[in-house]
């Protein structure tokens, strides 16, 4: 049976009010945090503002969540709509505590395990490979996906796309084949950025590889490509032999 337990003043009386009708100083007794014989709350507790804020349509809050069945405690912000809210989520899974940081459903940004490792499991990183022999000026294809994180390089436009504003690293490598004078450089949104790699043609069947990199600010939905505007020769650039990685430093 729960138990009621009410202090008066020195003069040992309390004062007690009811309201005549229900309102917002009526206290329910149903919606007391109830503590078990171990002396822990026994539900979720709850902060929430007694107004709705900007427009969203339920109430933000703080909720302090413990998840026996799960194993993980939660401390999680809602500012009153599914896409702004955050959480804290320590996971003590097979005795092994993760703590985890995110702002989606899509998962934890930032998990720090019990051995101290931090990663960002969500963080955009690709490495794309292959591709078939070019002869023209235009857009190097890297047709091979050997890393996608995020999803964010399509194969069939050879295109990076930055899914948030920040700072990128790149980096690009080709060969070229036979006798062939080819140039390639980043593009960022169709534009030239940085210097061109230059190299010229050599005795017939020489092949040589050239590597470029990159870091750059970009803005969210940026995209990145990597162009050649070769000049002469009969098989610019070799089949097979490229690469184009990218990741998100911060």
């Amino acid at each position: 049976m729960a138990k009621l337990r009410i202090n008066g003043d020195s003069s040992g009386y309390v004062d007690l009010e009811a309201p005549n009708a229900a309102s917002s100083s009526t206290l329910d007794l149903d919606q007391v945090p109830q503590k078990n014989a171990a002396n822990t709350f026994t539900t979720h507790q709850v902060i929430r503002t007694d107004t709705a804020s900007g427009g969203y349509t339920a109430y933000p809050s703080l909720t302090l969540r413990n998840d026996n069945v799960n194993g993980y405690s939660v401390l999680h912000f809602n500012r009153g709509a599914t896409t702004q809210s955050a959480r804290i989520e320590v996971d003590n899974n097979n005795g092994s505590p993760t703590i985890g940081i995110y702002a989606t459903s899509a998962g934890n940004g930032i998990k720090v395990d019990h051995n101290g490792y931090v990663t960002k499991p969500q963080q955009p990183a690709f490495h794309a490979d292959a591709g078939a022999a070019q002869t023209v000026a235009g857009t190097i294809q890297f047709t091979g996906v050997m890393t996608n994180n995020g999803n964010h390089y399509n194969s069939s436009t050879y295109t990076f796309t930055a899914p948030v504003t920040g700072i990128y690293k790149f980096s690009a490598r080709i060969m070229k084949a036979q006798d062939a004078t080819v140039d390639f450089h980043f593009r960022v949104n169709g534009s030239q950025v940085g210097n061109n790699l230059y190299d010229t043609a050599t005795a017939t069947n020489q092949l040589n590889s050239g590597t470029i990199n990159m870091v750059r600010h970009l803005n969210s939905s940026d995209s990145v490509t990597v162009y050649s505007a070769s000049t002469s020769g009969t098989n610019w650039i070799h089949a097979g032999h490229r690469e184009f990685t990218g990741y998100l430093i911060g």
